[in-house]
């Protein structure tokens, strides 16, 4: 019986592990109750990993399911580990994902691209990203522009 115990332990420190308390904030990280314009009614997630690298998702979940399930968002989210490059000089910011697909039977070959410009005020930044596809073989896709009204997180979000 007792090994059992040490075994039920173990695996409760290994959950506690993956996740984050929803009292504690991890560093870098940046939130947005939602997009402009607001068509899915996403919120949005930005983690600073260094000087140079972001990540992003979207989701519908609540701050608190965001920290529960920590180690799927910035692990196993779709695209999370396709790193945003990013510069700063002073309050402005500049960034670009580029995410290629070979293309095959069906699909063309193409390139999505996104640009990120922001501005960052204290605990604020306004972030605007432009994203489309090019084509190998043809022209681009129209533009798609949102805007992420982020603020730094030092505490919960009240939702």
């Amino acid at each position: 019986m007792r090994p059992m115990y040490i075994v039920a332990l173990l695996l409760l420190a290994l959950v506690g592990c993956t996740t984050v308390t929803s009292d504690r904030v991890p560093d870098g990280l940046w939130y947005a109750k939602s997009e402009e314009p607001d068509q899915f009614h996403y919120h949005v997630y930005v983690l600073f990993l260094d000087d140079s690298h972001f990540t992003w998702w979207r989701t519908k979940e609540t701050y608190d399911v965001v920290m529960k399930r920590w180690a799927y968002y910035t692990h196993d989210h779709p695209g999370v580990k396709i790193l945003t490059n990013y510069t700063r000089e002073g309050d402005q910011l500049t960034g670009e994902r580029r995410i290629s697909d070979k293309g095959g039977p069906s699909m063309k070959a193409n390139t999505f691209i996104q640009t990120f410009t922001g501005r960052f005020n204290g605990d604020a930044l306004d972030m605007t990203v432009e994203a489309h596809t090019t084509y190998d073989d043809g022209p681009p896709s129209p533009t798609v522009v949102v805007r992420w009204p982020l603020r730094h997180l030092s505490h919960p979000p009240v939702e």
